[in-house]
């Protein structure tokens, strides 16, 4: 598969209404070993759902040590996702009060400007948020992976994320993805498929008719608010025959 047919999103940090602390809070429920969990990111884009992740982790005072894997078929999002650094937007009046609730979440953060000429102009900088700290104690790597391939490991992931992605494949396509991810899955994993965040409704309507009627999978959490639907691996070895 071209990998330049995927290009890198942007991801807000913590989009409203966020399905990350509900995915965390049923695994840890789940797995055996809630205090080092293993989280693979699907489809990672540029890291900001990771780096929302680590910070939301935080904000509850999670003491554990997250082994945290990203992937995704796009050289130029593997890049900048290693970076740790993430655009918010264009300076305007309430950037200070962002940039305070960034620190709070324990980024860092510090202007850009968006030209070479040196000028001090508000409207021409950028806030950046650093996650580099986040990641701090915490185990976090990017790859680059076409994932209708399989990945390099099997039944370890506690918590599997592949969101607002399957919708972008055909049937058959996705449903490679979906074996490849379920491979992935401890025995009390879980799957976060989440369609959180699409605007276009007729995006909304296929990714969702794609999980719960092509797939025909029940969720053991099903967020209708945010469209967070995430599965165990029971179910899908059940439904997509996976090789344990």
């Amino acid at each position: 598969m071209e990998s330049n047919h995927f290009v890198p999103m942007t991801t807000n940090l913590f989009p409203a209404g966020s399905y990350l602390p509900e995915a965390f809070g049923l695994a840890s429920e789940m797995s055996v070993n809630p205090e080092h969990l293993r989280v693979i990111f699907a489809g990672c884009s540029d890291g900001a759902e990771i780096d929302s992740s680590l910070a939301i982790q935080q904000r509850i005072g999670y003491k554990g040590r997250l082994a945290v894997e990203g992937y995704d078929i796009n050289h130029l999002a593997i890049k900048a996702a290693k970076t740790g650094r993430h655009t918010i937007s264009r300076a305007l009046a309430n950037m200070d009060q962002r940039q305070q609730e960034l620190h709070e979440l324990g980024f860092d953060t510090f202007y850009e400007m968006d030209d070479r000429s040196g000028r001090d102009i508000v409207p021409q900088c950028y806030l950046i948020a650093d996650a580099n700290r986040l990641r701090d104690g915490h185990q976090v790597k990017f790859t680059e992976h076409d994932l209708t391939e399989p990945l390099p490991f099997t039944g370890e992931a506690d918590l599997v994320f592949a969101n607002n992605l399957l919708f972008h494949f055909t049937p058959e396509r996705a449903m490679a993805i979906l074996v490849n991810l379920g491979q992935t899955m401890s025995k009390n994993g879980v799957l976060s498929l989440g369609i959180n965040g699409l605007i276009d409704i007729s995006r909304r309507e296929r990714a969702k008719n794609l999980l719960l009627n092509t797939f025909d999978l029940k969720p053991v959490h099903f967020d209708y608010s945010n469209q967070a639907v995430m599965f165990s691996r029971s179910v899908l070895h059940a439904k997509v025959g996976l090789n344990i």
